[in-house]
């Protein structure tokens, strides 16, 4: 699936293309099966309204998770995923996941960040794993 967009107006090229970004996030997840995921209220709201407990980050609708999706050229992958992290530990939310715009390409080439910890944890409960030793999570604490 190629999701596109056509040009943004002028005067806020930057926030049209992370809402756009955002938008198109949304649709491709959905597409693959997230069917509960969209923006943020808040953002279409275009005023902040306080995190529920099952919503936190730009994206809402996949349980358990904050994420953000963000298309600026000035991104830090550090900067992003400190974000998120914070959000959902505000939320009480045990994942987290920045979802970047990769320049020049389409949106199923974004990037997703995340902590190699949460990565590990991911794959854990996808393979059906014992997890990590007593040792190691007292090692990596």
């Amino acid at each position: 699936m190629t999701v596109t967009a056509t040009d943004p107006p002028q005067r806020h090229a930057g926030r049209w293309q992370s809402s756009a970004f955002q938008n198109a996030v949304a649709l491709l997840l959905r597409d693959w099966g997230l069917h509960d995921v969209r923006p943020a209220p808040r953002l279409a709201a275009r005023r902040p309204l306080p995190p529920s407990p099952d919503d936190s980050g730009d994206l809402v609708g996949v349980a358990g998770w904050s994420l953000t999706a963000r298309s600026r050229a000035d991104l830090s992958l550090s900067e992003s995923l400190d974000t998120v992290t914070s959000m959902a530990a505000e939320a009480g939310m045990p994942n987290a996941a920045a979802i970047l715009a990769r320049r020049g390409r389409d949106v199923p080439e974004s990037y997703v960040v995340m902590t190699l910890r949460q990565f590990a944890d991911v794959l854990v409960q996808l393979h059906d794993l014992p997890g990590p030793s007593v040792a190691t999570r007292v090692r990596n604490s």
